[in-house]
């Protein structure tokens, strides 16, 4: 028996994405069975003409859909055609009558689409008509998945984790749906020319490594290249970029502040160690202390806000949510960086950070920063013999009068900070 082996002449672009000026609606359009580029190996290799061939096509659809941009939606138009491969279905939904071989274990073939003929990889048209005279080769339906269904979906995932709809669950009974700003950018690779490319935003919210879309939370992320961008270096810049986040200082000053999500927040009657409603995770490390919110943010990975009550995988004190700091790590290649930032009133903040691989199953990082100078007053009576009397044998001379007149102290507020934090 012959068997049909595909070595196509494939286009180059397989989707367009066609991308508004501004979201405006938490919508996404995708058309993924109106494409009409068929190669033209697949079509010389059926029995079928491309009269024939187009039948399983939904045409025209994205025309139908071609205003949705202009109005603020994203459109994602799959160029390749159904009867080629069907994003509609598992990515190894496939039918076993159509391959000469054994199929792998984790092939999908007993489903409902499968038994007429309609997996991911078609046996028939809409008619009923067979595409193929013979077997096909599993190596080249894997090339199929791996080329255009895999990248086709990640985009798709991305338009909607980015900018289109965020899916978040608030309870048993509701689900609320908002739209999405992007933590990063599609490239023009992936946005313009459908090209497959990587991408994925992944997060640990749940304890374990996942896409974002698949996080059934209410959840935002925050990338370490977007908080340097945005000069994310603590918690209080940190409540510009996250919806519903905000930080109080009611007590205690700038050295014990509260945070609150969505307006739910606060401590245990309000002591320096009291146990927070926003529990703080630093690389996985709860936080016990709402004084930690006085630490700086320098060399992270992400930052993950889950919006919400979150006792089942974090246990108590997180009521209101969960706040999770994640630090870069050693990777499997030498890497650093250095920042120096220099402004009025001598404010000075440098960070730097260098790490890699010192043997086949170790990866250190060293990160280090520093913040100072940067106040602006003169404290009038605040200078260095502020308060000073004159003291014997540890004894303070009260008959001597304090100095009336200590003094300014300029550059009152400065900041004098260091941190530095080692990771293995």
């Amino acid at each position: 028996m012959a068997t049909n082996k595909s070595t196509t002449t494939e286009p180059t672009q397989y989707w367009e994405t066609l991308l508004p000026e501004r979201q405006l609606a938490p919508v996404v359009f995708s058309s993924p069975h109106s494409g009409k580029d068929y190669p033209p190996d697949f079509v010389a290799s059926s029995p079928l003409d491309l009269p024939a061939l187009r039948r399983s096509e939904d045409s025209f659809v994205d025309e139908l859909f071609a205003a949705a941009p202009g109005h603020g939606m994203p459109l994602l138009r799959a160029l390749f055609p159904r009867a080629y491969i069907d994003p509609n279905r598992e990515p190894y939904e496939l039918d076993p009558e159509m391959f000469a071989e054994a199929l792998p274990e984790f092939v999908n073939t007993n489903s409902a689409r499968v038994s007429v003929g309609l997996g991911t990889i078609a046996r028939v048209v809409a008619n009923g008509a067979a595409i193929y005279t013979g077997p096909i080769t599993f190596a080249d339906v894997r090339t199929r998945i791996e080329r255009i269904y895999v990248p086709y979906h990640r985009t798709l995932r991305r338009l909607i984790a980015g900018r289109g709809v965020a899916i978040s669950y608030e309870g048993a009974a509701m689900i609320s749906l908002a739209v999405a700003k992007a933590p990063t950018e599609l490239s023009a690779a992936e946005a313009g020319a459908g090209v497959a490319g990587g991408g994925d935003i992944i997060v640990t919210a749940q304890k374990r490594v996942e896409d974002l879309s698949k996080v059934p939370q209410a959840i935002t992320v925050v990338s370490g290249v977007e908080a340097a961008e945005r000069k994310i270096t603590d918690f209080a810049s940190l409540v510009d970029e996250v919806p519903g986040l905000s930080i109080n200082y009611s007590t205690g000053g700038e050295s014990y502040g509260l945070l609150t999500i969505r307006g739910i927040g606060g401590a245990d009657d309000y002591k320096p160690n009291g146990s927070p409603s926003v529990a703080l995770h630093v690389d996985g490390v709860y936080q016990s202390s709402n004084a930690y919110l006085g630490m700086p943010l320098f060399d992270l990975e992400r930052i993950e806000v889950l919006r919400g009550p979150q006792g089942t995988l974090y246990g108590r004190n997180t009521t209101a949510g969960v706040v999770n700091a994640i630090t870069r790590g050693g990777r499997d290649t030498f890497d650093g960086y250095a920042d120096v930032r220099y402004g009025s009133y001598d404010s000075l903040r440098a960070e730097a950070a260098i790490g890699g691989p010192v043997s086949d199953n170790m990866r250190v990082r060293l990160a280090v920063m520093t913040d100072q100078g940067g106040g602006f007053m003169n404290g009038k009576g605040a200078g260095d013999l502020a308060g000073a009397q004159l003291s014997v044998g540890g004894v303070v001379q009260r008959q001597v009068p304090a100095i009336n007149d200590p003094g300014a102290r300029k550059g009152f507020g400065d900041k004098d900070l260091f941190a530095a934090r080692g990771t293995v």
